[in-house]
C-alpha cells in the first residue's frame, strides 16, 4: 500500500486550525453580544424608572393643581373641628366654599374603589353607575330633606397603590338619563355641584381606610313647577341649562321680577351657605361610613393585636414599677378599711366606700366574679380606643387617648364628664399596666392610673381643655385570673371633681356611686349561664386539688380538722343500718329530699358536748338548741369535684336560691386567705317573731391517707359588715364533708358523700323548729347531687346489666314457695282474661297499644291488660319493669306529688 500524500494531511491541518479559530471568534461574539443585551436592558430599566418618576411627579402636580390639599385633616388645625368623636369625624371649611372632612371606613382602600364604581343602595345611600367614570350619588339627609350631584370619578395611584386618589367633579347632567331617587318624596331636595374635588383613600391599621373628601361646593335647592313640571335648582353659583328636561339652575336668592326668571343677588353670606354644604358634608361622611361599617370586626382585630403583645410588651420604667407598687399598696388599704355600700351584699358586684382619716377625698372599690377570661377582660378594659369603648362614653364631650408614651407601655388618657349645675371637668391620666404570674400557675394583670402630672414625659396637648376644669384621678384596676374563663375584678378609684368644701359628702357620694355602676354593666356584660360557670370553676379547682393531694395542713388547720371528727367520730363510718345509729343516739330524720338519707342527734344546749341519754334530751325539749345531722348520698362525679363545689360557697346558683329565699346576706369574705381555705358568712331568715341566724365559718379542704377528699367547716367570731345593721342572732356550726370515690357505672364517676353538720342557732328555740332546720341544713347534700346528676347514664348501665344476668341464668333461676305460687296466679289469671267470653277491647290512645278488658268470674274488679310490640330483648324489658326504685321511676314519683315510695329487695340477684 501506499504512504498518504503529504499534502492532503497539511491541508487537513490547516482547515482544523481554521475551524478552532473560527469557534473562538463565535464565543467572542456571543459574549459581546450578551454584554449589549445587558446593557440595553440595564438602560431601558433606567428609561423606565425615570418615566416613572416623571408620571409620578406630573400626577402629583395634577393633583396638588386640582386641590388646596389631598392629606387627611390635622385635628390641630384651628379650622378643623371634630364632628364625631364615634368615627373620628372631622370637618374643614373656608369662607370660599371649600369643604373637607376625614372619616375612618371600615374596609380596605382597593375595595372602597370598587364600591364606588358599582351600584349601591342602603337606608339613606342610593348610588348608580351612568358611565364608566359617572357616578349618581343620592343622600337622605332627614326624613324632609335629600341631596344629590352626578360627579365624574377619575382614578390615580399614588406609591405603588397603597395610596388612591380620586378627582371628583360634576358634570352636566343632560349628557345622562338620571334614575328616579327613593328619595325624591322628601319636600325639599338639594344639589350639590362640586369643582375640584379630590377624594384621598389612605389605608390605616386593621384593614381600614382613611377617607378624605375635599371640594368646592355649589349648593342649591330643587324645586319644580308643578304646572309646567319644570325643575329649577336654585345654586350659588354657575348656570346649568338643560333643555331636554327643562331644568336651569339660577342663583340662590330672591325671585326675580322678571317674567323670564333673571338673576339677582343672593340673601345669604358666603360663610353661611359655605357652612350650610359643609353640613351635607358631615352627613355624607356619616352615610359613607354607616355603608362600610364593621365595628366588631375591627375591634375583635384590635383585641387580637394586643393580645398578641402583651407577652413581648416594652419592659416596664423604673417610674413604672413604682406606680405599679403604690397601686397594689392602695388596693390593700382600701380593702382593708373600706365600708360595704348600703344594699349590695347580695349584688353581682360588691361597693365599697373609704373615707380617710385625714379628711381627704373619697376612694370607692367595687368587687366582681366575672365570667370572661382575665386576658379578655384586661384587653378590654386597657383599650380605650374601640368603638365598643367610643359607644359607651358618646356622652363625653373630651375624649382621646394617646398610647406608647415615649416609647413605653404607657398611655394619656383625657376623658371629660358633666356635672349637673357646674362646669365639665377634665381628668388627665397616665395609665400602665403589669402582668403577674401567681402561685398556682395562673396570672393577675395589675392596670395602675396616676394623674399625668406624675408623669416626667411629654404631655399631649387635649383640645377644648380650656372649657373644662382640670380634676385628678388616681386609682387601681386587679384582674385576677380563676379559671380559663373566669377572674376576679377589683376596681378601686380615687377622684378629685374640685368642688367646692360646702357641698355636701352626700352629694359627691351620689357622683361616686354613678360611676361605680359602670362595673355593674361592665358585669352584666359579661354574664354567662351560672350552671355553665359554675361547673367550669368546679372542674378546674377539682384539678388543682387531684394535683396536690398531700399538702399537709398548717397547724391552725390541723386543729380544726381534728375538733370535726371528734364530733362526728361516731358518724364517719359508711354503715348506714338503721339500728347500728340508732344504738350510737342517731334517730331517723323524715328527708325531703329523694336522693339523701337523713339522721338526727341531739346534745344539751347548755352543756355542748356532753354525751347524755335520749330519755333525758326528751324530757328537756326546751333547752334543745343543738343539733347534729347526717345525711348520705351517691353522687355523679369524683370525690374533688365535691369538695370543689363545697368550697365555692358563693357560686351562682347557690346565690340565686339565696336570694329566692330572701336570707339577707351570703358572701365571701375578702381576708389574705389560704389556697385551700375560705372564710364565708351567711344570714338566714327565720320565722316570724324570730331573729335572723348569722353564721360565720372557716372552709379548709384536704385529703387524708385513705385518700378521701375532707372538707372541714367551724366557725368563728370575725365581724361581717353587711352594708347596713341587721337584727340578728350570731349562731354556730361545725360540719365535716367526706368524699370517698366509688367505682364507675356507665361511664359516669361516682362517689359516695357523708356530710355530718353540727348546728347552734344560738338562743332557746323549740324542737320542731331545730328539726325543721336540720334538714335545710342538709339540703347541701341534695345540691351537690343535682349539680351532677347523670340519672339517664346510671338508669341504663344498671338495666343493662340486669338483663345480661337474666339472659345468662335464663332457666337456671329457683323460685321459693311463695314466689312459685305468685307466679303461677298471674298466668292463670292472663289465660283467663284470653279466653274470657266478655273480653272487650278499649279505644287506646296510642296506635302501638292495644288495651283489653274483662270481668272475671267471681271477681268484683275489672281486669285490663295492654299489648304492644316493642323494640328490645325480652330481658331489656323485664329489666325494665324490674327496676321500680330506678333513678328516672323515683324522680318521676316525687314530681308527681309523691310522699314516699318505698321498695325493698326480698333476694339478693345471685
Amino acid at each position: 500500500m501506499s504512504s498518504p500524500n503529504p499534502n492532503f494531511e497539511e491541508v487537513l491541518t490547516e482547515l482544523k486550525a481554521a475551524r478552532t479559530k473560527v469557534e473562538s471568534l463565535t464565543k467572542e461574539l456571543n459574549a459581546e453580544r450578551r454584554h449589549r443585551q445587558n446593557e440595553r436592558t440595564q438602560f431601558e430599566k433606567v428609561v423606565a424608572e425615570i418615566n416613572n418618576d416623571v408620571n409620578l411627579q406630573l400626577k402629583r402636580r395634577l393633583l396638588d393643581a386640582s386641590s388646596s390639599t389631598t392629606e387627611p385633616l390635622d385635628r390641630t388645625d384651628p379650622e378643623v373641628k371634630i364632628i364625631d368623636q364615634h368615627t373620628h369625624l372631622q370637618s374643614k371649611v373656608t369662607t370660599t366654599n371649600s369643604c373637607s372632612f376625614t372619616v375612618e371606613i371600615h374596609d380596605e382602600p382597593q375595595a372602597i374603589l370598587e364600591a364606588l364604581k358599582n351600584d349601591n343602595q342602603m337606608k339613606g345611600f342610593y348610588q348608580k353607575v351612568l358611565r364608566q367614570d359617572v357616578v349618581y350619588w343620592s343622600f337622605l339627609l332627614s326624613t324632609m330633606k335629600s341631596c344629590d350631584l352626578v360627579v365624574k370619578l377619575q382614578v390615580e395611584k399614588l406609591d405603588s397603590g397603597n395610596e388612591i386618589v380620586i378627582k371628583v367633579c360634576s358634570v352636566d347632567d343632560a349628557l345622562y338619563h338620571l334614575p328616579t331617587s327613593p328619595h325624591s318624596a322628601a319636600s325639599k331636595q338639594f344639589r350639590l355641584l362640586l369643582k375640584e374635588g379630590v377624594i384621598l383613600l389612605r389605608p390605616l391599621p386593621f384593614g381600614q381606610t382613611s377617607f378624605t373628601f375635599t371640594a368646592q361646593v355649589d349648593f342649591g335647592e330643587i324645586k319644580t313647577n308643578m304646572r309646567t313640571r319644570q325643575t329649577t335648582i336654585v345654586a350659588t353659583t354657575s348656570v346649568i341649562t338643560n333643555a331636554k328636561r327643562g331644568t336651569s339652575v339660577t342663583r340662590l336668592g330672591k325671585k326675580s321680577n322678571s317674567s323670564k326668571g333673571g338673576v339677582t343677588k343672593s340673601s345669604f353670606s358666603a360663610s353661611a351657605e359655605a357652612g350650610k354644604a359643609n353640613e351635607v358634608f358631615c352627613k355624607i361622611a356619616k352615610l359613607f361610613y354607616n355603608r362600610f361599617q364593621k365595628e366588631d370586626t375591627i375591634d375583635a382585630m384590635k383585641k387580637l393585636d394586643f393580645k398578641n403583645i402583651i407577652p413581648n410588651a416594652t419592659p416596664l420604667t423604673e417610674a413604672e414599677h413604682y406606680q405599679i407598687a403604690k397601686a397594689v399598696e392602695l388596693v390593700d388599704l382600701v380593702s382593708s378599711r373600706a365600708k360595704r355600700v348600703v344594699g349590695t351584699v347580695n349584688d353581682f358586684v360588691e361597693k365599697f366606700i373609704h373615707h380617710p382619716d385625714d379628711g381627704g377625698k373619697m376612694w370607692a372599690m367595687t368587687v366582681a366574679n366575672m365570667d370572661v377570661s382575665a386576658v379578655d377582660l384586661f384587653t378590654d378594659l386597657w383599650l380605650l380606643d374601640t368603638f365598643e369603648n367610643r359607644r359607651e362614653n358618646k356622652r363625653a364631650a373630651i375624649r382621646e387617648v394617646w398610647y406608647n408614651l415615649d416609647g413605653t407601655r404607657g398611655l394619656q388618657y383625657a376623658k371629660s364628664i358633666g356635672l349637673p349645675g357646674f362646669q365639665d371637668r377634665l381628668f388627665k391620666t397616665w395609665v400602665t399596666w403589669e402582668k403577674r404570674p401567681n402561685e398556682n400557675g395562673r396570672h393577675t394583670y395589675i392596670i395602675s392610673i396616676s394623674p399625668l402630672e406624675d408623669y416626667n414625659g411629654t404631655h399631649h396637648e387635649v383640645t377644648g381643655a380650656e372649657k373644662c376644669v382640670e380634676a385628678t384621678s388616681r386609682g387601681v384596676q386587679v384582674i385576677k385570673e380563676l379559671t380559663d374563663n373566669t377572674c376576679e375584678w377589683i376596681r378601686a378609684q380615687q377622684a378629685d371633681l374640685k368642688l367646692s368644701s360646702a357641698i355636701p359628702s352626700s352629694v359627691i357620694e351620689l357622683v361616686v356611686m354613678k360611676e361605680m355602676a359602670s362595673s355593674d354593666v361592665c358585669q352584666d356584660k359579661y354574664r354567662r349561664n351560672g350552671k355553665e360557670v359554675d361547673l367550669e370553676r368546679v372542674a378546674d379547682l377539682s384539678q388543682v386539688m387531684r394535683a396536690r393531694r398531700g399538702t399537709p395542713l398548717m397547724e391552725d388547720q390541723a386543729a380544726v380538722f381534728e375538733r370535726c371528727l371528734s364530733m362526728a367520730k361516731d358518724a364517719v363510718t359508711g354503715d348506714d343500718e338503721d339500728w347500728k345509729l340508732k344504738v350510737l343516739g342517731w334517730e331517723d330524720l323524715d328527708s325531703p329530699f329523694p336522693d339523701v338519707k337523713m339522721w338526727i342527734k341531739y346534745v344539751d344546749g347548755k352543756k355542748e358536748g356532753q354525751k347524755r341519754k335520749q330519755e333525758e334530751v326528751k324530757k328537756k325539749k326546751k333547752e334543745r338548741s343543738v343539733a347534729t345531722g347526717r345525711g348520705v348520698a351517691i353522687v355523679d362525679c369524683s370525690a374533688e369535684e365535691v369538695a370543689a363545689l363545697v368550697m365555692d360557697y358563693c357560686s351562682n346558683e347557690r346565690m340565686r336560691k339565696s336570694r329566692e329565699n330572701g336570707h339577707p346576706a351570703r358572701l365571701t369574705l375578702r381576708k389574705e386567705a389560704r389556697e385551700n381555705e375560705n372564710t364565708v358568712a351567711t344570714v338566714k331568715k327565720m320565722p316570724a317573731f324570730l331573729d335572723n341566724r348569722e353564721f360565720v365559718a372557716r372552709q379548709i379542704r384536704t385529703a387524708d391517707k385513705e385518700g378521701r377528699m375532707m372538707v372541714a367547716i367551724e366557725s368563728v367570731n370575725d365581724v361581717v359588715d353587711y352594708g347596713v345593721k341587721l337584727r340578728k342572732t350570731r349562731g354556730f356550726t361545725r360540719g365535716l364533708w367526706i368524699g370517698e370515690d366509688l367505682p364507675s357505672r356507665g361511664g359516669a364517676k361516682q362517689c359516695r358523700v357523708i356530710y355530718i353538720a353540727q348546728l347552734d342557732a344560738g338562743g332557746v328555740i323549740p324542737t320542731w323548729l331545730v328539726d325543721k332546720e336540720v334538714p335545710q341544713a342538709l339540703s347541701s347534700v341534695q345540691e351537690v347531687v343535682d349539680e351532677f346528676r347523670q340519672d339517664d347514664r346510671i338508669d341504663a348501665a344498671v338495666r343493662v346489666g340486669l338483663s345480661e344476668l337474666m339472659e345468662e341464668r335464663w332457666g337456671e333461676e329457683v323460685y321459693s314457695e311463695g314466689e312459685q305460687l305468685l307466679i303461677d296466679k298471674g298466668k292463670a289469671t292472663i289465660k283467663a282474661i284470653v279466653g274470657s267470653a266478655n273480653l272487650k277491647v278499649l279505644e287506646s290512645g296510642d296506635p302501638l297499644v292495644t288495651l283489653k278488658t274483662a270481668y272475671l268470674e267471681n271477681d268484683k274488679l275489672v281486669t285490663g291488660i295492654a299489648e304492644s310490640v316493642v323494640d328490645g330483648k325480652l330481658e331489656e324489658v323485664a329489666a325494665f319493669e324490674c327496676l321500680k326504685m330506678s333513678r328516672e321511676a323515683t324522680r318521676n314519683f316525687h314530681r308527681k306529688g309523691g310522699i314516699r315510695n318505698i321498695v325493698k329487695k326480698t333476694r339478693k340477684f345471685p
